[in-house]
């Protein structure tokens, strides 16, 4: 769903210097409800989240990010100064595929090696769902945290991710003007598709050439949330299709 709403972070600064201070109270009751911050309170270092590999505590404000998906790296450029982030996924390079792929050329490229990764020196790393237990645990195992973290496909779930990521990396106040661009991007485009009658709903596949392979998005997929945003029927969803 980021790829039709994001838009580009901040490009070098401090963020006290590029947006008017936000109260911590503010800070931390938009914190209250999102997932995986352990202390919505703490607005100081070292902070600690609960993700999908336990408990990760983050010693102080990121400036080497490494991300090893496409989802995060969009969301990543989003928040960070693009000279934050050294390395990403070779997909966020390829413009077929990625939205900041004009911000990843000048950066490394990694695969998901361990030696690869750690040969670059991050001070984070941040991995997908489906990365494996074997490449986080040598990751860690040199002192390097990494953040596991989930990706959502829907609105309010790809927030959430947003606002995570946004404490993660101490961006909390650019986390939170790009979940409202979100919310403001995602309405607009209801309020335009809403006026359509069900029986005017466009039936939809979305086919994905990748690897020399053709994938349909199902149920719960980027492209199926992008056809339902847009008060779309997925095709393949309809047929029972998942992933």
């Amino acid at each position: 769903l980021l790829l039709t709403l994001t838009g580009c972070g901040p490009e070098s600064g401090d963020e006290s210097k590029m947006v008017p201070a936000t109260p911590k109270a503010t800070l931390s009751k938009t914190l209250d409800d999102v997932a995986g911050i352990v202390d919505p309170k703490n607005q100081s270092w070292p902070r600690t989240v609960e993700v999908l590999n336990g408990l990760v505590t983050i010693d102080a404000k990121p400036e080497r990010i490494l991300t090893v998906s496409l989802g995060h790296d969009e969301v990543t450029y989003a928040l960070v100064p693009s000279e934050r982030v050294i390395a990403t996924s070779a997909a966020a390079k390829m413009a077929q595929h990625s939205n900041v792929a004009h911000l990843a050329q000048s950066v490394g490229v990694i695969a998901l090696d361990p030696e690869q990764v750690i040969s670059y020196n991050p001070d984070l790393v941040v991995a997908s769902p489906y990365t494996k237990a074997d490449f986080i645990d040598a990751v860690r195992n040199v002192g390097i945290p990494v953040v596991q973290a989930k990706l959502h496909n829907d609105p309010h779930g790809r927030i959430q991710d947003i606002l995570l990521l946004g404490y993660v990396y101490g961006e909390v106040v650019r986390a939170m003007e790009f979940a409202d661009e979100v919310r403001g991007r995602y309405g607009a485009l209801k309020k335009i598709t809403s006026v359509k009658p069900m029986s005017d709903r466009l039936r939809v596949l979305s086919l994905t050439s990748y690897s020399d392979k053709i994938y349909t998005a199902g149920n719960g997929s980027t492209e199926g949330s992008i056809i339902e945003s847009a008060d779309g029927i997925n095709a393949a969803a309809l047929a029972g299709l998942g992933g």
